[in-house]
């Protein structure tokens, strides 16, 4: 049986743009950002967000300058970036992942 290492599988799966792109989120998690940072490595406008989670640019842009947001609306924006939100709560060395409760019907 031949072995392949994980680059070689990697290489026959993406292509040069699918990488590119790979690359640049991985940037963006190792990093702080701000919202306009990571929106901006991705290559993508106010308008192009605007438009996946239906607000306008107006909106978009507040949003994205804002002190105070709400979590759904992140939800939404990273959503439309292509991430999932995943929130931590911090106390010394603990660190707490905070899971969306569903609702039981």
């Amino acid at each position: 049986m031949k072995l392949h290492n994980w680059k070689d599988i990697r290489d026959r799966r993406l292509g040069p743009r699918e990488k590119a792109q790979v690359r640049v989120r991985a940037a963006a998690i190792r990093q702080e950002l701000g919202l306009r940072a990571i929106r901006e490595s991705l290559g993508m406008t106010q308008n192009d967000v605007a438009g996946r989670i239906e607000v306008d640019q107006g909106q978009l842009s507040r949003f994205e300058r804002g002190q105070d947001m709400r979590v759904s609306t992140l939800r939404r924006y990273l959503g439309a970036l292509g991430f999932d939100l995943e929130i931590t709560a911090v106390a010394g060395n603990k660190r707490i992942v905070i899971r969306r409760e569903h609702a039981h019907r």
